[in-house]
């Protein structure tokens, strides 16, 4: 798949203590998010997505592709094609709709085909490289009203009120993580893409894979704010 993936900039001092743009951003995020002052998502109206990631979502879901295409339609989009923008409302109706036919197990599945047919940096190589990517790759995804969210350059996200995902490391007696999600994209859709990168990457000096469930607080699916995913190995 064609979808941009942020990797250059990402180059941990240390497994789950990246340098520059990662620690900066995702850590001043952390803690807005913790005291609950972080910039809240706004509306999706003027969000948009870019082609790429529209076609490759609707590749990863099987035996729904032709229902989902037909459910684009009815949104206006009539054949979904890279190098350009579509409204992200519609691809939100189209994971509401397909989870009330086919159930919620069904988006973590588009979720994790989506990580699994990704054509990935070569370095990124570890569970913590990949999960520090997703925040990056989200903004580079994404713009509101015609403006992009990723400043090449910079090598920085720029704040569009689309959402983060972000990364709470662990300390140095810990073997767990937490992953928090407040995009636009259904909880479901979230736990399935970060259960393909536990499968698909170990944590650094590891000789197993992680497990991950949800938190048992808020959710986005009960109309929380955000989710919270715990990492474990």
């Amino acid at each position: 798949l064609d979808i941009l993936i942020g990797g250059n900039r990402l180059e941990p001092a240390s497994d789950w203590a990246p340098v520059g743009f990662s620690v900066g951003e995702p850590n001043a995020t952390i803690h807005l998010i913790m005291n609950g002052t972080h910039p809240k998502r706004g509306s999706i109206r003027g969000v948009e997505v870019r082609g790429e990631v529209l076609r490759g979502v609707i590749a990863g879901m099987g035996v729904f592709q032709t229902k989902a295409l037909k459910l684009l339609n009815e949104s206006g989009i009539t054949e979904p094609r890279g190098h350009r923008w579509y409204p992200l409302e519609s691809l939100i109706f189209v994971f509401n709709k397909l989870a009330d036919e086919g159930g919620v197990n069904l988006l973590r599945i588009i979720g994790a085909s989506v990580i699994q047919n990704a054509q990935w940096p070569k370095e990124i190589d570890s569970l913590s490289k990949a999960l520090y990517s997703v925040n990056t790759s989200y903004h580079m995804n994404h713009r509101r009203d015609g403006k992009e969210l990723f400043d090449p350059v910079l090598g920085k996200t720029i704040e569009g009120g689309i959402g983060h995902n972000v990364i709470v490391p662990p300390t140095p007696d810990q073997n767990r993580v937490l992953y928090i999600c407040d995009s636009f994209y259904p909880c479901e859709f979230d736990f399935g893409m970060a259960s393909a990168f536990v499968r698909k990457f170990k944590p650094a000096g590891c000789s197993h894979h992680a497990t991950i469930r949800h938190d048992a607080g808020r959710c986005r699916s009960r109309g929380g704010e955000s989710c919270t995913f715990i990492i474990e190995w």
